[in-house]
């Protein structure tokens, strides 16, 4: 008998679930692009969901960001696992612009998915992770805003830590590097890099 897991194809915007041989890798990719990860209750259960979206786009003028930008592309390409980055400090000062530049990089030179998960979406984060058949760059905005207390974090240790089919880029950005959980930042497997923008260039 043949053995079979659980995989989800993209289809119309949804994930639909599918039972696969686990040796079948005919399976619809998420395309490139930018999507926001989406979660709705129904009657029927729990609807997840990737919405495009067309107006991820850098409006600011770029100062003095393409070391870190090449640092991060050449160091994920290199890896053969996933790999976190960091920007923490003041708004205005590039964090966003540099995290959108990566992004753009990533569909560009690699045909990849970015995924942006919201304060609404990120519990279901290990979910998303499940269904994914393709490399990511998943993107958490303002991450410290997104729990009330650092320990609530904790259950992002196993998804960074994890083997996994795909290499994952992940992308975090705050306000405020206090507010995050200190063990994250303790090994290069889960924040490999931290970049400070602590004034508006």
């Amino acid at each position: 008998m043949s053995e079979f897991k659980l995989k989800y194809a993209y289809k119309d915007g949804l994930l639909a679930p599918i039972a696969v041989p686990v040796n079948n890798n005919f399976l619809d990719k998420l395309p490139e692009g930018v999507y926001s990860f989406t979660a709705k209750e129904k009657q029927t259960g729990l609807m997840l969901g990737f919405t495009p979206i067309d107006d991820f786009k850098i409006h600011e003028n770029i100062v003095g960001q393409d070391k870190q930008l090449n640092r991060i592309i050449s160091t994920y390409t290199r890896l053969g696992k996933q790999m976190g980055v960091l920007l923490s400090g003041i708004s205005g000062a590039g964090k966003t612009v540099l995290a959108k530049r990566v992004a753009m990089a990533c569909i560009e030179k690699g045909n990849m998915p970015v995924i942006i998960v919201t304060a609404k979406t990120v519990e279901y984060l290990p979910i998303m992770m499940e269904m994914l058949n393709t490399d990511a760059v998943i993107f958490l905005d303002e991450f410290e805003k997104m729990f009330d207390k650092p320990e609530r974090q904790n259950y992002l240790l196993t998804l960074l830590d994890g083997v996994m089919d795909h290499k994952h880029l992940f992308i975090f950005t705050c306000n405020d590097a206090s507010k995050i959980n200190e063990y994250m930042l303790q090994r290069p497997s889960r924040i490999r890099y931290h970049f400070r923008f602590d004034r508006v260039p």
